[in-house]
């Protein structure tokens, strides 16, 4: 298994015990999109659940050029978009506040 392939596997673990759902996505034709699409439920009564995008990188390792601007592109259309290189950088986006 890649570095990256089991920071997947120990996000969508985590996900799962926190009640998510994780889906991998492939972007036919098109590059630079995140990796996993996270959706969580509501964490407290009349709350609304999470809905983030992350992008998954090995550990230590960052974006390219291309990725960043896809990243961009899609929080500017209002998407929750993190590069995550471990778990728990992916844990606290789900619990937290919304940005």
């Amino acid at each position: 298994m890649t570095p990256e392939g089991k920071v997947v596997k120990d996000i969508k673990l985590a996900m799962k015990e926190l009640g998510c759902a994780v889906r991998k996505c492939v972007w036919v034709g098109h590059s630079g999109a995140p990796d996993l699409f996270i959706m969580s439920a509501p964490l407290a009564a009349g709350a609304a659940g999470r809905h983030l995008w992350v992008e998954v990188k090995a550990p230590g390792k960052k974006p390219t050029a291309h990725q960043l601007r896809e990243h961009e592109i899609m929080r500017k259309a209002g998407c929750q978009v993190i590069v995550a290189d471990n778990v728990i950088d992916v844990i606290r986006a789900v619990i937290s506040d919304p940005p």
